[in-house]
């Protein structure tokens, strides 16, 4: 079984979104600029994959919102 990482920082967050990206995730650039936006609190109470997970989905928001402001995609979200 692969060693799980429980110390959550910024470095291994982002290393835990390439590990995902590697696997076949779909994670876009503005997870790893979302990472750079989290507070130190988060990184306390949360584990390193919660935190990969959270900036997966707040990076995907900020890339559909990004789409849409350029008409690139609908406001359907589709």
């Amino acid at each position: 079984m692969a060693s799980v990482i429980t110390l959550a920082s910024p470095a291994a967050v982002i290393h835990e979104l390439q590990r995902m990206r590697g696997l076949g995730y779909f994670v876009v650039d503005e997870a790893f600029e979302v990472v750079q936006d989290f507070e130190s609190s988060d990184f306390a109470g949360l584990s390193v994959s919660s935190l990969a997970f959270m900036a997966c989905e707040r990076g995907h928001a900020e890339y559909k919102s990004r789409l849409r402001a350029t008409g690139v995609l609908d406001s359907s979200g589709k």
